[in-house]
This record gives structure tokens, C-alpha cells and sequence, in this order.
């Protein structure tokens, strides 16, 4: 499938995998890039060091495009924005906080820009400040960056923006994938779906509990 989302990535399918701390480490950033997603390195705990390490890592399992989740507010991104363009890292995550901090940074470096936002006054910031797309988090979404669902909260940024538009929050398949097309997304972002592959460090029974668990 082809949408703006997997022109701009390289990407064979509109997928991100949600760069989750303590989850998303390169056995499983590398598994969905491998797959033909975007896989995203959870890098909010990280040290310089680490994250340099686990880059690598990725970059030993994969050829694929895959991205780095920073936060902007970390008193250590300097450091780790060093490291995400000496490494040549070509998509760069982040949420809550500032963008221009690191667009400003990165987007010389030919690094692509795909920050999380919960508003459509964020979205519409993000965009003016030169995000090359942005993802859409409701209030269904980890990250709590939003208090509006993703049902209301999509078709009101996709109308708006002009760049490509991700959705996230309560999709765990193919089904959510063509409601949020519909609702004028380019591409979809999961992390919970994600946590339950056999490629996430997670220890078993926590993903039997997610694939158990009733709606509640």
C-alpha cells in the first residue's frame, strides 16, 4: 500500500511501530522495519553512550529506514541529537515538549521530522515549524498528550494540515488501518499491538495479559 506517509519513510507499509520506553529496543525496531514498517528505538532513558549502542544494534539487523524517539525537554538531547546525526539516523520521533529544539537540529542533517501531538493547535505548530508529518495521539494513546478521542481529533487535523497526517490510539489491525485512511490519515502508529510480538523484550505473561484483556 502507498500513501504519502510511505513516499516520505521508504516504507512498504503505512505502520509505525510507537517508540515505547523500556520496549521498543532493536530486536523489535528492527523486526517491524524488517517488516516493512517504521520501526521506532525508544530512546527516553537512554544515555548518549546507549543510545549509540542500540542504534548500532538496530543497524546490524536491519537496512531498513527506522527512527529514534527522543524527548525534547531530556536535559541531555543536545547529546543525543549528536549522536542521532553522526549515526545517520533518518527519522527523528519525539513528543511532549518543543519541537524546534530538534528540527532545528536535525533537518539540516537530511533527518526527517515526525514529532506527537494531542491538539490541533500542536499539529498546526508542528506543521508551521517544519515538520515533515505529524502523528495524531487520542486520548486512547499512550504518552498523554491528549484528552480528545482519536475518532474526533483525526479529521480535524487531516483537514487542516497539508503534511501527511498519523493516527494512533485504539488501532490494533487492518480494520483500524482503513477507518483511519478514511478518516484522512496517510498512516497509522501502534505500540500495544506491538508489545505482544514474539520481537518485544517484554516477558511473556504481560503479553498474555494484553491479548487477554476484555475492552476494559
Amino acid at each position: 500500500m502507498k500513501t504519502r506517509l510511505t513516499e516520505l519513510l521508504h516504507i512498504e507499509t503505512p505502520i509505525v511501530q510507537a517508540g515505547m520506553v523500556h520496549v521498543s529496543f532493536p530486536s523489535l525496531v528492527a523486526g517491524a522495519s524488517n517488516a516493512g514498517a517504521l520501526g521506532i528505538l525508544g530512546a527516553g532513558a537512554m544515555s548518549p553512550p546507549e543510545l549509540k549502542d542500540n542504534i548500532r544494534q538496530v543497524q546490524a539487523l536491519t537496512d531498513r529506514p527506522f527512527a529514534v524517539n527522543v524527548i525534547p525537554d531530556n536535559t541531555l538531547l543536545g547529546e543525543l541529537l549528536d549522536v542521532i546525526i553522526e549515526e545517520k539516523v533518518p527519522v527523528a520521533s519525539f513528543g511532549v515538549g518543543n519541537p524546534q529544539r530538534i528540527i532545528r537540529r536535525t533537518h539540516p542533517a537530511g533527518i526527517v521530522n515526525i514529532p506527537t501531538v494531542g491538539s490541533l493547535k500542536h499539529a498546526i505548530r508542528a506543521e508551521e515549524g517544519g515538520a515533515d508529518a505529524v502523528i495524531i495521539q487520542g486520548t486512547e494513546a499512550g504518552g498523554h498528550s491528549s484528552y480528545v478521542s482519536t475518532m474526533v481529533l483525526l479529521p480535524l487535523v487531516a483537514e487542516r494540515l497539508k503534511i501527511p497526517v498519523v493516527a494512533a490510539g485504539g488501532i490494533c489491525d487492518g480494520r483500524g488501518l482503513m477507518a483511519a485512511l478514511a478518516l484522512g490519515a496517510e498512516g497509522i502508529a501502534m505500540g500495544s499491538r506491538f508489545i505482544a510480538t514474539r520481537e518485544s523484550p517484554v516477558p511473556d505473561n504481560i503479553k498474555d495479559m494484553i491479548l487477554q484483556a476484555t475492552e476494559e
